[in-house]
């Protein structure tokens, strides 16, 4: 991802999520070995997806006219 500061620790926690993702599948579901795949291949997807819809979608119900991002800076900073 462009301008991205700190790839290397993003890269380990989606490491991570996939790991716990695989540890979780396996023994629900031991004879379907391309589920994970196929979950893996659904959720690359969704990359396609823009910020503003999944904002529109799921945050504008509750933040109203609110800037998300704005919103966030405040969480973090305050």
């Amino acid at each position: 991802v462009p301008g991205l500061k700190a790839s290397l620790f993003i890269e380990g926690l989606q490491y991570e999520a996939q790991h716990a993702l695989k540890d979780f599948l396996v023994p629900l579901h031991p004879e379907d070995r391309g589920r994970f795949a196929r979950i893996l291949l659904t959720a690359s997807t969704l990359k396609t997806i823009t910020p503003s819809l999944i904002t529109e979608l799921f945050f504008r119900p509750v933040i109203g006219q609110t800037d998300l991002l704005d919103l966030l800076i405040d969480m973090l900073f305050t």
